[in-house]
């Protein structure tokens, strides 16, 4: 890897660079052109990513001792011409100290998962749209809010808050979205409206921004944590858009009626519970408890998953696994139970951006950004906003976005299309 610092960063008149492979650490002298496209940038955002993402220290120049000496004579301490300020001999120390521990920092890690998969996803946040608000419901349920002294839903909902009139129309904030800040990658909101929290009820805020020639649709991947599972044991299959029953079949059930107890096993073991606790819960659904639980465990192959993370886990010291893709999965003291959790829904979060991300970088392409708007990610669903001439293509978008997906390209995650306003 081929690391670039910038002169800026660094208080030189000149950028450095560096490799993670090679003793050589050089100026870039303004009279020498070089292609630096490959190059990781220090400082920047890629680089506070890359650190985050794989459990590393950011380190930024100079050490804080020379910040703070610096703030307390009243200085800026922001793009200080450092090799200037430093004596000589202390800068050309620091500067190559600073150098080489981030290099070996980054010495031996694989960036492919940020460079093939957390980067190209960033397609479906950076494209979003602001949501129209129906400004008079927004009022009266904050009223109602207000009547029932629900501050913790009045919270939430005036993080929908008219924001920006447009044309006579209100829009809420662009939502900031954190994709570092959860052990999974589970998505969380920093700013503005907070979709994740929001009760379904109170979705009747949003509206078109073309009125009564559009609505909000919602593209949801149906049950993709236990498919997900599932299709890790039956790479290749065509598992159809209900997994429970696809499951209760395979095993010599009656499809409907054992429908539920699969689902109930399944979901029960991807979240932890032991043998006893699911007896508990399928007791009075199936006959045969411990028959039952140890088909549904060998269709979805549990048992060794668990032990193939178990023994991922201890080779990595205790500290991480990797979900399917390679992002690393920190935790230190996990239960071999939770791990599975961990990789289950790790995996899922980036099966759904890159569904997202199909389907956003074709609204793209086919210049549909006039008429198809993503206005907000919904763990599994992404929420659009579609004129009434263009709906007839979301069928068309749902298959796109469920099928060819990186390391299942032969099979589909189904995606569902909900109209809710």
């Amino acid at each position: 890897m081929r690391v670039l610092f910038t002169s800026s960063s660094i208080g030189s008149s000149f950028d450095f660079i560096a490799s993670t492979e090679e003793n050589e650490i050089r100026k870039i002298l303004p009279e020498n052109e070089e292609d630096t496209s490959d190059c990781l940038f220090v400082p920047s955002k890629e680089y506070f990513e890359i650190t985050k993402l794989f459990g590393l220290e950011y380190r930024s120049f100079p050490p804080e001792r020379f910040v703070k000496a610096c703030n307390s004579i009243a200085y800026n301490s922001e793009n200080l011409p450092w090799q200037f300020i430093l004596p000589k001999e202390i800068y050309k120390t620091e500067l190559k100290i600073y150098i080489q521990s981030v290099l070996n920092d980054l010495q031996g890690i694989d960036i492919n998962y940020y460079t093939n998969s957390f980067k190209k996803q960033n397609i479906v946040l950076d494209n979003l749209e602001r949501a129209a608000i129906d400004l008079q419901r927004f009022e009266a349920i904050m009223n109602s809010a207000n009547d029932e002294g629900a501050s913790n839903v009045k919270t939430i909902l005036k993080s929908f808050g008219p924001d920006k009139l447009h044309n006579g129309i209100w829009f809420a904030a662009l939502p900031e979205y954190e994709r570092l800040g959860t052990v999974t990658g589970r998505l969380r909101i920093n700013k503005g409206p907070n979709i994740l929290l929001l009760k379904k009820e109170y979705r009747q805020v949003l509206k078109s921004r073309w009125g009564k020639d559009g609505n909000i649709f919602y593209l949801d991947f149906k049950s993709l944590e236990p498919r997900t599972l599932l299709s890790l044991k039956n790479d290749g299959v065509n598992i159809p858009i209900d997994p429970y029953t696809y499951v209760a079949k395979k095993i010599g059930l009656d499809e409907q009626k054992d429908r539920n107890a699969v689902k109930t096993a399944i979901i029960s073991m991807m979240y932890g519970a032991g043998d006893k606790e699911l007896k508990k819960q399928i007791g009075s659904l199936v006959s045969y408890p411990d028959d039952f639980i140890a088909s549904v465990k060998e269709q979805f192959g549990v048992e060794s998953l668990r032990e193939q993370l178990k023994e991922q886990y201890e080779n990595n010291g205790s500290t991480f696994i990797k979900n399917l893709y390679d992002r690393p999965i920190f935790g230190s003291g996990i239960a071999p139970y939770v791990l599975v959790n961990y990789f289950i829904q790790s995996t899922a979060v980036d099966i759904a951006l890159f569904g997202f991300s199909k389907i956003v970088e074709k609204i793209i392409q086919a210049k549909a950004t006039k008429m198809i708007c993503p206005i907000f990610i919904l763990h599994d669903a992404l929420i659009l906003d579609v004129h009434k001439d263009a709906q007839v293509f979301l069928p068309k978008l749902a298959k796109l976005g469920s099928t060819g997906i990186p390391k299942f390209e032969n099979m589909r995650f189904w995606i569902e299309i909900e109209k809710i306003s």
